[in-house]
């Protein structure tokens, strides 16, 4: 999968739980920990980065496997 895609889809994911997290009356704030399941290793820079953009310091606690 090209780089651009795995970006994409990342950022999707946070959109989603943006909503999700809304929808039940709280926000990205409210997570207090993230695990992120990835196929290849090579796309943790990718990830991390868009990860970042929805959970400004302090993020939440994380594990990426």
């Amino acid at each position: 999968m090209a780089t651009a895609a795995i970006g994409a889809l990342a950022g999707i994911i946070g959109v989603s739980a943006k909503a999700a997290m809304e929808d039940a009356g709280g926000s990205l704030t409210d997570i207090c920990r993230v695990d992120v399941y990835v196929r290849n290793i090579e796309h943790f820079e990718i990830i991390h980065k868009v990860r970042r953009e929805y959970f400004p310091a302090p993020a939440p606690a994380s594990t990426m496997v």
